[in-house]
């Protein structure tokens, strides 16, 4: 029965590789290697076993009617080995850099366990110690497999997804279960004899299935890809149990599947590809040879004949192409090569200022990303260097870290201005802090505030009041770092106030552009590179305003220039799109498109006495974590008196609600929905000047993994356009 099964196995294998070596046959692509491998395996493999039975069926009945008593418990290091061969055909390719194939890998692996179960102590008999049951089950086996794939490839055929199945069966096995008695004193050898028991046994010979799946990545070895090094990962889920001799309780269904996590290396080779057929040539009726008068004799000399250009030279040439040009406007809508229309525009930014210090676990410590001065450098410093230039979200953290520094400035500015420094514990992990010196942890944190704004600010100690606010949050909190604070509040509004200046706002139409490349490297492409570059409007110097490169071909790539421009201005000069590529025998090609660029300066506006528009932002509303309600303060209310000051006829009001990562990501994009509208009602503006309330969902603007980065993503923003009529 074995062997026919064996047979079954192997026939079915080479029927399937029959199917694929006729599948090959069937393909038609030019290119210089195949997508056809052969090759070699070998993996690690890690097995995670799910078991519930009592024994194989092999124990003799006294020892299986002891094991009913006991519950399996896998004791053994999991962990394996395997190994074989791997053939691989295409059916479709798709393009270039994807296809669809199927494979087959043969080999053997390894498989070992071993469970040890303790059952209930019981005595012996009625006069004699109780004693303890243990049961043991240890194999170590050696296996066919056989797994047949369905094999995705992308990335320029060089990622593989693979799903299928696998098909084990035993071929050399150790199989041994015991039951033994335990316990701390002589056991009677009658007792012994009557309830232990040891024998040889087997797990059966049966073929098992289990769904397989894995990711490769090829890499080359050798210039014209035929061989190849293939790191790859393979799961397989069991679907049947390893052995068909199990035991169960009364009542239950043995049990016993295998799950195995694989990795390992493959080195495979990949042959060229069949050279087409050469067309016969065209055969014509045969045509009567007229009668040639002859000529007589004369001199004639021999001319150089010009060769033509090498076709094969011409086919394996890298080519290098920028198919097309989309310009992708706000609304979505795309534009083939557009025109670009920069403008600038007044514009003005407010913004909160996190009154919290965040301190470590159990520390009192100032940690190091907050920026600390010398003495020496605190006369050189303002609040309002940190935020001059275009408006830059992502670098907010930055002028945040400066917030014992903007204190220590503003405290100096205004002599009058007291300051409190609350301390507070975590109830998650610290409310069992043990004082050191009389000190609690949530004082000795508002202390070492306090003593950087004397020594280096110079501020005295009577403006200051250092306490401790104790525990902050419950003991289950779902963010502890939150609470492990010191928070600030001063009695002059000008110590702790947001942020504000003015800037000059930069927009591109469209802003965002996607270049579509056409590559073809017959002998492999080795890498690519897009520039987008502009000359400068005075010097001609060629500034960089973005760079993409790759060693895949890309199909499409998308550059948002409006937001590279922020760090490097763009100028009237067009832009200059070059695209490079190299094969892998050094080859490169290069192609060129530039696209005008119009612009529309403050500058300009000002010299031709145009109509302009103000624009202002706010990032003054900040919430709560898990919390749609607006933590109001002096600050908050007279951010809403300038909003809606500038809200006059013709001017437009956006909101756009933000909530961090924690927590679902369906509701933090229905909290920050309701964040934005709480806003809308505290302004209170006219509909017809409200262009639009959305929660943008989760933002990422700052660092979520940090207690600040989530406060501040934890916001609404406001702009509101207002319109500058020109000077008569």
């Amino acid at each position: 029965m074995t062997t026919n099964i064996f047979f079954r196995l192997a026939g079915a294998v080479s029927l399937l590789l029959a199917a694929l070596t006729f599948s090959l046959h069937a393909q038609t692509s030019d290119g210089e290697r195949s997508l056809l491998r052969f090759g070699v395996w070998g993996q690690g493999t890690m097995q995670m076993h799910s078991a519930r039975f009592i024994g194989l069926a092999s124990l003799p009945e006294l020892a299986a009617e002891q094991t009913m008593k006991l519950t399996n418990n896998l004791t053994n290091n999991p962990y394996g080995w395997g190994g074989g061969v791997v053939a691989e055909f295409p059916l479709l390719e798709f393009g270039k850099g994807s296809s669809l194939g199927i494979a087959a890998r043969v080999g053997a692996s390894s498989f070992a366990a071993q469970f040890v179960a303790m059952g209930a102590t019981v005595p012996a008999d009625r006069d004699t110690i109780p004693v303890t049951p243990e049961y043991r089950l240890s194999t170590n086996l050696l296996m066919f497999t056989g797994e047949p794939l369905l094999t995705f490839r992308f990335a320029d055929n060089r990622v593989a997804i693979m799903a299928g199945a696998q098909f084990t069966m035993p071929f050399r096995e150790t199989t041994l279960q015991s039951i033994k008695l335990l316990s701390d004193k002589p056991i009677a050898d009658n007792i012994r004899n009557a309830n232990e028991a040891s024998e040889q046994g087997s797990l059966g010979r049966s073929i098992t299935p289990s769904l397989l799946a894995g990711i490769s990545w090829e890499i080359p070895l050798t210039a014209n890809g035929s061989w190849l090094l293939v790191p790859e990962v393979f799961y397989s889920f069991g679907l049947a149990n390893i052995s068909n001799t199990l035991l169960a309780l009364p009542g239950e269904t043995p049990l016993w599947r295998m799950n195995t996590l694989r990795a390992g290396i493959a080195l495979k080779f990949a042959p060229p590809k069949p050279e087409p057929p050469k067309p016969e040539p065209l055969k014509s009726d045969p045509v009567k040879p007229e009668p040639v008068k002859p000529e007589a004799p004369r001199a004639t000399a021999s001319k150089p004949t010009a060769s033509k250009p090498s076709e094969q030279a011409a086919s394996t040439a890298i080519s290098v192409k920028i198919a097309s040009v989309i310009g992708v406007k706000r609304s979505g809508q795309g534009v083939d090569y557009p025109i670009f229309s920069m403008e600038e525009f007044p514009a003005s930014s407010s913004r909160y200022l996190l009154p919290y210090i965040f301190f470590d676990e159990k520390s009192s410590a100032l940690p190091q990303r907050y920026t600390r001065l010398q003495r020496t450098d605190v006369d050189n410093f303002s609040p309002e260097n940190l935020v001059s230039g275009a408006l830059k979200p992502e670098n907010e953290l930055d002028a945040y870290y400066h917030l014992l520094n903007i204190v220590g400035f503003r405290l100096r500015k205004y002599p009058t201005a007291q300051l409190t420094l609350t301390g507070f514990n975590d109830a998650a992990a610290e409310s069992a802090d043990k004082p050191n010196d009389g000190k609690s942890l949530s004082l000795r944190r508002a202390e070492r505030v306090k003593e950087y704004l004397q020594s280096v600010w110079g501020i005295p100690t009577s403006r200051i009041v250092a306490r401790s606010g104790g525990t902050r949050g419950l003991a289950d909190a779902v963010d502890a770092e939150e609470n492990r604070v010191v928070e600030m509040q001063a009695t002059d509004q000008h110590i702790l106030d947001e942020l504000r200046y003015d800037y000059t706002l930069f927009t591109l139409t469209p802003p965002v552009v996607e270049v579509q490349p056409d590559i073809t490297a017959p002998k492999g492409l080795a890498a690519w590179s897009l520039k987008i570059t502009q000359d400068d409007d005075k010097n001609r110097k060629n500034t960089l305003i973005a760079e993409y490169d790759g060693k895949f071909a890309p199909s499409v790539v998308s550059a948002n220039l409006e937001r590279a421009a922020l760090l490097r201005p763009l100028t009237s000069e067009p832009l200059v799109f070059t695209l490079r590529a190299a094969d892998r025998e050094r080859n490169s090609s290069v192609a060129t498109v530039q696209l005008p660029v119009k612009s529309l300066t403050l500058e300009t506006k000002r010299q031709m006495n145009l109509p302009d528009v103000r624009v202002g932002t706010y990032w003054v509303f900040c919430f709560d974590l898990n919390s749609k309600q607006i933590l109001m303060d002096d600050r908050i209310r007279r951010a809403v008196q300038a909003i809606k000051t500038h809200v006059t006829p013709g001017a437009t009001l956006e909101i756009k609600g933000y909530a961090d990562t924690r927590g679902k990501v369906q509701n933090n994009r229905k909290l920050s929905d309701e964040r934005a509208d709480a806003v809308l009602q505290l302004i209170n503006a006219p509909s017809s000047r409200v262009v639009s309330v959305e929660g943008k969902g989760e933002s990422t603007f700052y660092d979520n993994d940090l207690p600040e980065g989530r406060f501040y993503n934890r916001f609404v923003r406001v702009d509101v356009r207002t319109p500058v009529a020109a000077k008569r």
